[in-house]
């Protein structure tokens, strides 16, 4: 999203970073694609509508629900629309944030003693985003009504499937702490 959204839809989108104007998006993209930038992630928070509407900037709280739309969002415009390789989008949200974080190689790879940790996408599905199919409680999204290419199909968790076809199908209780590496 770039400021424009603001206009569009008002104080709800306020995040951190704060939105941008759609050419400093276009230079941020390009850094990525230099290798300038390490990794992406994103500004996920389940606020309700009345913690974000009819306030002013100042009072509205920071962040979008946004973390089951991530990696749909990002393949579409990294790989779909710039032609990242998969690879390259694979380091920039799995491997490189769990280097930083002191949690690879456990996390953030397919390697031999790894997690098991995965996520399924189907590339070439299209479709639109509907803020009351959406599993957040928030109960709306930013991006409602927009066109995203891919779908998350199925997600592994320490190679259990904890999401398939639309739906939860893991056990609540089911996490464990990963206690990060020093480096």
């Amino acid at each position: 999203m770039d400021e424009g959204e603001l206009v569009r839809q008002g104080v709800r989108v306020k995040i951190n970073p704060p939105l941008r104007p759609a050419s400093e998006l276009e230079a941020l993209w390009r850094l990525l694609a230099s290798g300038s930038i390490a990794y992406v992630t994103t500004d996920h928070v389940g606020w309700t509508r009345d913690r974000k509407e009819g306030l002013s900037i100042s009072d509205a709280k920071s962040g979008v629900p946004a973390l089951e739309l991530f990696l749909p969002l990002m393949f579409g415009e990294a790989v779909v629309k710039r032609g990242f390789s998969v690879g390259r989008l694979t380091q920039l949200l799995c491997e490189n944030p769990a280097r930083r974080m002191g949690l690879w190689p456990q996390k953030g790879g397919l390697v031999l003693g790894a997690d098991a940790d995965m996520v399924i996408l189907d590339p070439d599905r299209t479709w639109h985003v509907d803020e009351a199919a959406l599993h957040t409680p928030a109960g709306w999204s930013p991006y409602h009504g927009r066109e995203v290419r891919s779908s998350v199909e199925t997600v592994l968790v320490r190679g259990r499937r904890v999401f398939e076809r639309g739906g939860v199908v893991g056990v609540p209780g089911g996490g464990r702490w990963v206690r990060p590496v020093a480096a």
